[in-house]
């Protein structure tokens, strides 16, 4: 990705040229582009609170284009006819078998697929175009898609129609109409002797629709408040006339904590010495980043309490917490190191409150089959109304946490949309995540904000998978 393209390219947008952007496959320095490009127009227009429905039918729409494409690509080598049933199930088999070989070989042949952009009048016009051949099963299955799309009313009727999970199987279609109905647009499907054509237009005047479950509001509402003894540990570390003393012995009548701080003391990030002492601790620690520390406590205790251990509250943060730290080092941000710290430590703080408030609700589970990470958590705002990382914010702001770390919460997968005053920590949250969740081969490159990329000089792949890597040696030491 060069940065003179993309800035080229959002110019072109911000002065209503029309932007047209080809596309070999979705795993691509063009996939990294769309992605930006969209994001910056949905901005542009005054939109950014679209940009998981639009980002999401986005991805749909181009996901079954390649697809298509690698169906073609199928037919000429083997033989087969689209009529084949048998042809089709072989196709099926091959793909789940060897998607990054055909995906290889589709990027060394010319362009098939093209994202078309413009803004016009205050509107993002948008168009998917795949140019390739559509057999006659195709284009019924489109159109049954879309059909079942209209009269759906919510994506969890969408089970109900038993369909393949698998991307490419029509499924994105059917996803792809709900999402921009809930974002005010209209899914249109055209055919035509190049290939097929999806389009639609985007407003800013027009909201995503607020159907939050009601479910997860009542959780919210269930979870208890911020456990007392710990807000006041942290107004005893928050006063300026407050001594190291003072919050030793407050400590001394709180062992779990105690011992915490303890084991903080001795931490790499620390001392990472032999700390036995609670005052030398203290000491060491620091009074401001005990009270940092202490959000997280909070929020492990009560939710521990509630929905018991899990790895969301744990074992992931940590690492997260970790990266977003060493970023903030690494990138002359030392000062934030310590929200970056805590911020990473409660980013996910929404998922087990989603996930309870909507236990065994159909649709969810199978909708985020077969799909990214960056797709899940899209489908997480179409499927209930609102995201983990929405929920997290509420249930933050709920607490009284710091204006900064509910920012860095609410937007740890769409940092476009974050204030000026909390940008760098939302951006140091964002990628340290987007690390963690890659090295667990979660989620590609090419989804992530080339903004963000472009801000930290990780401007290709190879650099963003050999930070990441580093920054993981780092956290395991």
């Amino acid at each position: 990705m060069e940065l003179r393209e993309y800035v080229a390219l959002t110019g072109a947008l911000k002065s209503s040229q029309p932007v047209r952007l080809p596309i070999s496959v979705l795993a691509s320095t063009q996939q990294n582009l769309a992605v930006g490009l969209l994001a910056n127009a949905l901005a542009d227009i005054g939109a950014a609170h679209l940009q998981p429905a639009i980002n999401l039918a986005v991805q749909e729409l181009l996901n079954n284009a390649e697809l298509a494409l690698h169906f073609e690509d199928f037919l000429s080598s083997s033989g087969r006819q689209a009529d084949d049933p048998e042809g089709r199930s072989a196709f099926a088999g091959e793909w789940k078998e060897k998607s990054a070989a055909l995906r290889a070989a589709l990027r060394k042949k010319p362009p098939r697929i093209q994202l078309e952009l413009k803004i016009e009048n205050g509107e993002l016009f948008v168009a998917v175009h795949g140019l390739g051949a559509l057999y006659p099963f195709q284009e019924e299955r489109i159109r049954q898609r879309l059909q079942a799309a209209a009269a759906a009313d919510s994506l969890q009727s969408l089970e109900k129609m038993n369909w393949k999970t698998e991307q490419g199987g029509g499924l994105g279609v059917a996803v792809a109409a709900i999402a921009l109905r809930r974002a005010g647009g209209e899914l249109q499907f055209h055919k035509s002797a190049e290939g097929v054509r999806f389009q639609f237009k985007v407003a800013p005047a027009r909201a995503a629709e607020e159907r939050v479950d009601p479910g997860v509001l009542l959780e919210l509402e269930a979870i208890p408040a911020f456990p007392e003894h710990i807000r006041k540990l942290r107004e005893l570390c928050d006063s300026p006339v407050s001594s190291l003393k003072q919050v030793a012995d407050f400590l001394n009548r709180e062992p779990a904590l105690a011992s915490g701080i303890i084991r903080l003391a001795n931490s790499g990030g620390f001392a990472g010495g032999n700390i036995i002492d609670l005052h030398e601790a203290v000491k060491i620690v620091g009074l401001r980043n005990i009270s940092q520390l202490l959000l997280q406590v909070g929020a492990l205790e009560v939710l521990t309490a509630r929905y018991g251990g899990n790895e969301e509250l744990i074992e992931h943060p940590v690492r997260v917490a970790s990266f977003a730290r060493s970023l903030a080092k690494r990138n002359k941000r030392a000062a934030l190191a310590d929200q970056a710290y805590v911020g990473g430590l409660l980013h996910d703080l929404g998922k087990l409150v989603l996930y309870a408030a909507t236990r065994n609700r159909p649709g969810y589970d199978f909708l985020s089959h077969h799909r990214s990470r960056n797709s899940v958590v899209e489908i997480e705002e179409l499927a209930w109304g609102v995201g983990h990382a929405r929920v997290g914010a509420m249930l933050a702001a709920k607490w009284n946490f710091p204006a900064p770390l509910i920012a860095a919460i609410e937007r740890h997968h769409a940092p476009l949309a974050t204030a000026d005053a909390h940008r760098d920590l939302c951006d140091m949250v964002y990628l340290a995540n987007a690390m963690a969740d890659s090295l667990d081969g979660q989620l590609d490159f090419y989804c992530l904000d080339p903004g963000v990329l472009e801000r930290f000089n990780l401007t290709s792949e190879e650099a963003f998978l050999m930070l990441s890597s580093a920054l993981d040696s780092e956290a395991s030491r």
